[in-house]
């Protein structure tokens, strides 16, 4: 008898997120109503220039589909997203109408900002 033997994951830093973000919404498109999926994630994409391959910012159409993917669908979208990349990323959502003049492709030089989570114990 012949075992299978899984192949590993490609490592994180070998994909691109926003082609791993296609592939997540390709997945999530299977998993939800097209109503659900069309109201909160249609349009939504990676922002490229802040992305790393394990903390994604994703924008999204506006405040309320932020509100939704951030306090409703993100253990289907984390869950979906584990099961493509096998590792931890961190996601963060901001709705489209937040944004400032800064539009895709940025040529320049990215700063990169630190964020600090800690969750309150009392």
């Amino acid at each position: 008898m012949t075992r299978l033997r899984q192949q590993p994951a490609l490592p994180l830093s070998t994909y691109y997120p926003e082609k791993l973000w296609r592939l997540a919404l390709a997945e999530l498109r299977q998993q939800m109503t097209k109503v659900t999926f069309n109201a909160w994630l249609v349009d939504s994409y990676i922002l490229a220039a802040p992305s790393t391959p394990t903390f994604w910012v994703v924008v999204v159409r506006n405040e309320y589909a932020w509100e939704w993917l951030t306090y409703r669908l993100f253990p289907v979208i984390a869950r979906t997203i584990g099961g493509l990349v096998g590792d931890t990323v961190t996601i963060c959502f901001i709705p489209g109408t937040m944004r400032s003049t800064y539009h895709e492709p940025f040529k320049g030089t990215a700063a990169r900002i630190s964020f600090a989570i800690t969750q309150d114990k009392s």
